[in-house]
């Protein structure tokens, strides 16, 4: 839709503006360039108008969710994560531990790359010991 709108344009400028083909180059150079910031204003445009539904989403977490986020510690290195944080009043509820994978099953059954895409790459999988 936004090429024929362009188009359409360059024709009635065509009509109206060029009394050469170099007033032709020069128009097209502009509407190459317009075109390439065309999806950048669009998704920038796109973020403004989000923004409030976001912020109102954000507003409406409970208070004591969480606020802090760490990724990459190592077993070792979580007792003096630990105590990093609790010397900074961080009461951190848990860590989960987070493994890199190939899934190749699911429920004793072989899983299928052409059903799903995400079965063709690795996965960043983490889990959780439930006392029953």
């Amino acid at each position: 839709m936004t090429l024929l709108l362009a188009i359409a344009a360059v024709a009635v400028a065509m009509r109206h503006y060029c009394r050469s083909r170099y007033d032709l180059v020069a128009m097209l150079k502009t509407l190459s360039v317009t075109l390439s910031q065309l999806p950048a204003f669009s998704l920038s445009f796109t973020l403004l108008v989000m923004r409030g539904d976001l912020l109102e989403c954000w507003q409406q977490l409970p208070p004591d969710s969480p606020n802090y986020f760490l990724l990459n510690i190592m077993q070792e290195q979580v007792p003096p994560v630990r105590y990093f944080l609790s010397l900074r009043q961080v009461k951190p509820e848990t860590f989960y531990p987070i493994a890199h994978v190939h899934l190749t099953a699911l429920n004793d059954k072989k899983a299928d790359p052409t059903l799903d895409n995400a079965l063709k790459r690795e996965l960043n999988l983490t889990w959780m010991d439930v006392d029953e």
